[in-house]
């Protein structure tokens, strides 16, 4: 079989790629952090990966290898109606006792001192 040779283009999406992926991997890190400073950085290089994403997206589209997403305006509002919608509820069941915040405390759904997750023995009423 012979060698096939990649194109400028696929060497511009492939590091765009590779791009992306760092980007995710320091979105991850940033957020399980527990320090600060690390935090910090990690939010510093992500931000730095996302502008390089947005470089390899223009090349890309100068040369018509890419062409962005097209953005409908009815669809940007139905999308800004449906987050206000859900931040007011959100809002609204923080404010109710027994909500996240409430005067309860904890997370509707899960009794307190119950453990979750992987591995956690059932609540009580689970088979």
């Amino acid at each position: 079989m012979p060698f096939e040779r990649l194109d400028d283009r696929m060497m511009v999406f492939d590091s765009m790629v590779s791009e992306m992926h760092e980007a995710g991997d320091y979105n991850i890190r940033a957020s399980q952090s527990s320090n600060k400073q690390l935090v910090e950085l990690f939010n510093k290089i992500h931000a730095e990966e996302q502008v390089h994403i947005h470089l390899y997206t223009d090349a890309m589209s100068q040369r018509g290898w890419e062409s962005p997403l097209q953005t409908n305006p009815q669809d940007v509002a139905k999308a800004q109606n449906e987050g206000r919608t859900q931040g007011r509820q959100m809002s609204q069941q923080a404010a109710q006792p027994g909500g996240p915040g409430g005067a309860r405390g904890g997370v509707q759904g899960v009794a307190q001192g119950v453990p979750a997750g992987p591995g956690a023995p059932p609540g009580p009423g689970t088979t």
